[in-house]
């Protein structure tokens, strides 16, 4: 029976990934689905799909906007789908609270997609002015 829920939650998990995964690909074609230039949205606990809007001229990094989202308290990790490779590019904290990856230096560019990994529930508000 245990053996059969391990595999049930795998597999979850792992659907779960490809659908962000094809998320980020469409987010990342599609600037239809580009947010309004302000506004807010909420961060839930778990894996959340979020594209922020940058205004022209604006050059903010994954870093950065960890950082603007709430920092080591809210944010366990982004990630974002490197089109060339497809393959994910990571910014995270370490158990140090410093910053590690190769996302990290990324700057955000509309049309971007990016996977949010939150520890707890937060609005967060943006405007691209």
């Amino acid at each position: 029976m245990m053996i059969k829920a391990d595999i049930a939650g795998y597999l979850m998990r792992m659907i779960f990934h490809i659908i962000g995964i094809l998320f980020l690909q469409l987010m990342t074609t599609q600037s239809i689905l580009a947010l309004p230039l302000s506004g807010s949205f909420k961060l839930e606990p778990g894996l959340n799909l979020v594209h922020e809007p940058i205004a022209a001229g604006q050059r903010l990094t994954a870093a950065e906007w960890m950082e603007q989202l709430g920092g080591e308290q809210v944010i366990e990790r982004v990630q974002t789908i490197q089109q060339a490779t497809q393959s994910l590019e990571t910014c995270r904290y370490d158990q140090f609270g410093i910053l590690q990856g190769n996302a990290c230096d990324l700057l955000l560019e509309n049309g971007k997609g990016w996977m949010v990994t939150a520890k707890i529930s937060k609005t967060v508000n943006y405007s691209a002015k």
